[in-house]
């Protein structure tokens, strides 16, 4: 089995190539440059260093979000393509998700956070299950002040994600942060997780697969307050 991983929800990008259960590539979107200008030739390249062409993939797994708007677009319309063109279903993985599955084997629930700007956060806790090993949404994600959830945070409570640099320090007071380099969402990790979706039979229409925002963009939510105005 080949399996691709598209990571585009925040500002360090990745993809990934595994093959038959073992990552076999791995690459870092180039940061000084978006992610619409470098994830087209850097994947045609990985897959050409491998021996493999986007036809020969047989799951493509991509991180949905929630994220960077920018970023996720451009990742979803990547697999979208992708999907359509090689008439393969898509693996649609949760950003948070994705980073849940960095966790050490100990952790067995984890709180995952990431920025949703003007001091809040998106907020997603995990469990892992114990007999397949997959993470599952103990809640529905939500969209939490940083002070509140923090303030929320038991000694028991284990945290993680992209969006702890400016929490962390207050955070470690309180309950177990783990270790920075497990915040990042990995492409190889959902790569792997799309390959559980797939033995799952856990798989979306590409034609139909979307970002998850959680919540509008800047500039969609002052023109609705435009239009509220008349």
């Amino acid at each position: 089995m080949l399996s691709l991983g598209i990571e585009t929800s925040s500002r360090e990008g990745s993809i990934a190539l595994r093959r038959d259960g073992q990552l076999a590539a791995e690459r870092m979107l180039t940061l000084d440059r978006r992610h619409a200008q470098s994830l087209v030739p850097e994947l045609q390249q990985m897959l050409a260093d491998n021996g493999a062409r986007a036809l020969d993939v047989d799951v493509i797994a991509v991180s949905v979000g929630p994220g960077s708007f920018t970023g996720l677009r451009v990742g979803v319309v990547c697999a979208k393509t992708l999907g359509y063109a090689s008439r393969r279903a898509v693996a649609a993985i949760g950003t948070l998700e994705a980073v849940a599955a960095n966790s050490p084997s100990e952790v067995q629930r984890v709180q995952v956070v990431s920025d949703a700007q003007r001091r809040e956060l998106f907020v997603g806790e995990y469990v892992r299950e114990p007999q397949s090993g997959r993470w599952s949404l103990a809640h529905s994600i939500a969209i939490i002040p940083g002070d509140d959830w923090l303030a929320s945070l038991a000694p028991d409570a284990v945290v993680t994600g992209p969006g702890l640099e400016p929490w962390a320090a207050e955070a470690a007071v309180r309950c177990r942060v783990l270790a920075p380099e497990l915040w990042i969402p990995r492409a190889a990790v959902v790569a792997e997780l799309g390959e559980q979706s797939h033995r799952a039979g856990d798989l979306v229409n590409a034609i139909s697969l979307q970002p998850f925002y959680l919540r509008k963009s800047a500039a969609e939510e002052k023109w609705d307050e435009t239009k509220a105005k008349g």
